[in-house]
């Protein structure tokens, strides 16, 4: 279904009529994200994907708010409210012509939120939703709104045979085939790519074939047929598959593969295969992606395949009836009452965002990841390692912003950790001597740590790290000598560090550093000589 709504009148009724408009908007859950190619060029595109899972955090639809206004006015604070949100629109956006794109709206209080009167006369907006009673409580006219149908036959073939025989049209042997899958699938384009490469390397196994359009016809819902594809994969892919639907869509695909790899033993093969299976997308800067389907699929299997294993939103906790049994957790604001229990074999991923705690919970042995972003502790101001029990596996530690600083003694211990990220933590003065310990750390970023005092020469130990990022430290004088030791170093992040008036000679000695950001060292007098033998 379309829906464009004309903001020159208070009735928001739609003018505008496009030649494009079976590419706009989704009608029903089997049907791919649209395509704006041949809009307007004369607005300002700006599209919000997949509104319906971002605003199910409890920050999400002020994220959103905050995403407009950053994109339309370079707005940067965060957004505290959302009628503080749409009290900022007014005042900042007001005579701004944008073609706005809400993807995947299921609550009239989504559009209330991003959709007002501070778009400009000639403003378009462009909802998607798989609802359409939500487009009429959100008064959308009935005029407005287009129902999408599927591919053609002819054109689902087409579709279909791209992926299962990387040509046109079906081979001579199995066209009788593709087209009973093409009819099965009525058209669903997701269904017939997925299915197509899921039997791309099957020709010469009929049966499968076979099976599938049994399969197909026998199950008229989208995500069963989705199924048969996730049913043929190893039980490492399956874990993965639902890792990123549940976690890490949107995320680099770097730290996950560091956590995956303490797990499985073919991690990179299974990502490709995944890929390949079209199950998942990783983008030109590697970032994880997946159709919303695949990923609603992903996380009705977690619900109730997997059941107890992944909790991704906190509405969820009150419905999850044994908590301590999740392996993976990731909670964005509520109450952490029923966590106090999580020290137990089994739990791996840990991601807290947005949270007051009165302190951090013991955490068992089996953890991987730990991730803190914008913490308070009501009642323990230091976050303290001696809390955190015999935490030996764990591979990555990120902890960012809150009332946090480091009571730091037993980080050394941590034998294992590959990568340390402490951002904006302004309570942080210094890194224990014993950090030089980590002897697989490869990451350590130390960005907007702003009362960090200079970096402790035993640095130059950790013979694995790859990047430090030291970018708005403002508190940090000086590199020790140590660093010319750093012999694996690929990136150095000096930026806006506005004390730092020197490097050391033995910056010279770093060959494989790939990358040097000095912007904003407004204190810097000099280069030594030996950054020249830097090639």
């Amino acid at each position: 279904m379309i829906s464009f709504r004309n903001l020159n009148s208070i009735q928001r009724k739609v003018l505008l009529k496009l030649d494009c408009v079976a590419l706009a908007v989704l009608a029903r859950p089997h049907l791919p994200r649209p395509s704006t190619t041949k809009f307007i060029l004369s607005l300002t595109l700006l599209p919000l994907f997949n509104v319906r899972t971002t605003a199910a955090d409890k920050t999400g639809l002020t994220d959103l708010q905050k995403q407009i206004l950053q994109d339309l006015s370079n707005y940067n604070e965060n957004v505290q409210s959302v009628d503080k949100g749409i009290s900022l629109f007014r005042d900042r956006l007001g005579g701004k012509r944008v073609l706005l794109i809400l993807d995947d709206v299921d609550a009239e209080v989504q559009s209330n939120a991003l959709v007002g009167d501070w778009l400009a006369p000639g403003s378009r907006v462009i909802i998607t939703s798989r609802d359409k009673h939500m487009l009429h409580f959100a008064r959308v006219s009935s005029e407005c709104i287009h129902e999408m149908s599927g591919l053609q036959i002819n054109e689902g073939l087409k579709l279909f045979s791209w992926h299962a025989f990387l040509r046109e049209s079906p081979i001579p042997t199995h066209e009788d085939l593709a087209k009973r899958i093409v009819e099965a699938c009525k058209g669903h384009p997701l269904s017939l790519e997925v299915i197509g490469a899921f039997l791309y390397d099957k020709h010469n196994e009929t049966d499968c074939w076979t099976e599938a359009v049994d399969n197909i016809t026998l199950h008229a819902d989208n995500h069963k047929t989705l199924y048969i594809s996730y049913s043929a994969l190893s039980e490492e892919e399956k874990e993965i598959f639902l890792d990123i639907a549940c976690f890490f869509i949107g995320e680099h695909k770097k730290i996950p593969i560091i956590f995956w790899k303490s797990l499985y033993r073919r991690v990179h093969t299974a990502i490709s295969n995944l890929s390949l299976k079209l199950l998942i997308k990783i983008d030109e800067k590697s970032v994880f992606d997946m159709h919303d389907h695949l990923r609603d699929m992903g996380r009705t299997i977690a619900e109730e395949e997997k059941q107890g294993t992944r909790l991704w939103q906190t509405a969820h906790l009150s419905t999850a009836s044994n908590i301590i049994n999740f392996s993976r957790i990731r909670l964005n604001g509520g109450n952490l009452a029923r966590l106090e229990t999580v020290n137990r074999p089994g739990l791996r991923f840990l991601h807290l965002k947005n949270l007051v705690m009165d302190t951090l919970p013991m955490l068992p042995s089996s953890l991987i990841w730990l991730q803190l972003e914008k913490c308070s502790f009501a009642i323990q101001e230091t976050f303290q390692f001696s809390v955190v029990g015999d935490i030996l596996q764990m591979r990555i530690m990120q902890v960012h912003g809150g009332n946090i600083s480091f009571n730091s003694d037993m980080i050394g211990n941590l034998s294992q950790l590959q990568h340390l990220d402490l951002e904006e933590c302004t309570n942080l003065n210094n890194l224990p001597d014993i950090i030089g310990n980590l002897s697989q750390l490869q990451h350590l970023d130390l960005g907007g740590c702003t009362n960090l005092n200079n970096l402790p020469d035993t640095i130059g130990n950790l013979s694995q790290l790859q990047h430090l990022g030291l970018r708005w430290c403002t508190n940090v004088n000086n590199l020790p000598d140590t660093i010319g030791n750093l012999s694996q170093l690929q990136h150095l992040g000096l930026g806006w560090c506005t004390n730092v008036n020197n490097l050391p000679d033995t910056i010279g000695n770093l060959s494989q550093l790939q990358q040097l950001d000095l912007i904003g060292c407004r204190n810097l007098n000099n280069f030594p000589n030996t950054i020249g033998n830097l090639s």
